[in-house]
């Protein structure tokens, strides 16, 4: 397959990820196009909040939606809106049963993403989903009038996508009444959310499936392990590691010059930082004394929407907690030597998620300690798209 062939693939995958975000494995209803909207309407944002409140209790309390008090609720506020009704394909709001989550929990998991918002995603419709792998870039050519155009390099390799399952889990004792659960639905949401993101994140940096570049990754239910290869192991294979034990702007520039041409355009790139990196990169200065660091308000994005606490030579900087701070010299930890954290530059065109399945949330009774038991998944992969080439640049020893 050609390499422009690959990459229609690739972009008509994203396109439709784009348009729809997935949140369980099939059966969708008429009412999905409203619940899973990703929408700024205040009454299709208050719907969906509802939606999946009565959806989040009906599981805990082991209920129909129907017997719900909150139900009761809900149709008092929403029974007499005929133009939801009518969008949704119904005849009343009477009609309407949840049967998934809306795009308001979705939206919540975005908030909380940091490093996963800066990689491309496409649906995976099957595990293993194979692509076809790029080489490098496409070149282009001057061709004259009539004449054929010359062909970039073909691919003959392909890479394999092979969804692994995140899986959160907390317990609510049965002593909680249904007025007492609905009181703490938001911070049931809000911590399904940030436990899912946080392990995701894991993954997608310290991903790993063995305990080479970390000696405390040693079990098979360890988050790391749902990626084969994180950004930091990816790093260590391509040997595109820095020494930063001096830290200044040269050093910096010196971190995109390991990327070649992956590290040209400022706007592909981000800085991965720990919040001790992060701290010097807020303080690091030119050959003229002048601070690196542009914060939000120098140029204008709101960081509320992209992750971003800054730019560094034009390129988004991102701080994320599974940047480690007791790392040894060469960026990996072994549990003896614990001196030094490290910084990423990466190319975010480079690498690709795939999402075989969103978020799914199921209760069990546990009868034995008299709970029930949240469970959220969602399954997903993460590659990197071009080969051996150096797409990323890992600074270690910084201290």
């Amino acid at each position: 397959m050609k390499k422009k062939e690959a990459q229609k693939i690739i972009d008509a995958s994203i396109a439709s990820m784009k348009k729809s975000i997935v949140t369980r494995k099939a059966g969708f209803h008429s009412n999905d196009s409203v619940l899973l909207a990703k929408s700024t309407d205040e009454k299709t944002v208050e719907l969906q909040k509802a939606s999946d409140d009565l959806y989040l209790m009906s599981k805990i309390c082991r209920k129909p939606v129907k017997e719900l008090k909150l139900y009761k609720s809900f149709i008092g506020k929403f029974g007499g809106r005929s133009e939801l009704a009518k969008a949704m394909n119904l005849s009343t709001m009477a009609d309407f049963v949840p049967t998934s989550l809306s795009n308001d929990i979705v939206q919540l998991i975005e908030i909380e993403r940091k490093v996963a918002n800066l990689f491309n995603a496409i649906t995976m419709p099957t595990s293993p989903f194979q692509i076809p792998a790029n080489r490098g870039r496409q070149t282009a050519y001057l061709i004259g009038e009539g004449a054929d155009a010359t062909k970039s390099d073909i691919t003959d390799g392909k890479i394999t996508f092979t969804a692994s399952k995140i899986a959160t889990a907390s317990d609510v004792t049965y002593e909680l009444d249904e007025d007492a659960i609905q009181a703490t639905l938001p911070l049931i949401k809000s911590e399904i959310a940030m436990a899912q993101a946080v392990g995701e994140e894991a993954s997608l940096v310290r991903g790993c499936s063995d305990n080479s570049i970390e000696s405390d990754n040693t079990t098979a239910s360890d988050v790391r392990r749902a990626v084969a290869s994180g950004l930091i192991k990816s790093a260590i294979v391509a040997s595109s590691t820095r020494d930063m034990s001096t830290f200044t702007a040269e050093n910096l520039l010196a971190m995109r010059g390991d990327m070649g041409k992956y590290g040209v355009r400022p706007s592909e790139l981000a800085w991965i930082a720990s919040v001790k990196t992060l701290n010097k990169l807020m303080l690091v200065k030119d050959a003229s004394g002048n601070l690196l660091f542009a914060t939000a308000d120098k140029y204008g994005a709101p960081t509320n929407t992209t992750g971003s606490v800054g730019k560094v030579f034009g390129s988004d900087v991102i701080a994320s907690e599974q940047m480690r701070e007791d790392l040894t010299a060469t960026g990996t930890y072994d549990g003896v030597t614990t001196t030094y954290t490290g910084l990423l530059l990466v190319n975010k065109r480079c690498f690709l998620r795939g999402i075989k399945r969103g978020l799914l949330i199921e209760t069990d009774r546990n009868v034995l300690n008299q709970t029930h038991t949240i469970v959220a998944t969602q399954r997903q992969d993460f590659q990197k798209l071009y080969g051996t080439d150096k797409v990323i640049s890992y600074g270690v020893k910084i201290s």
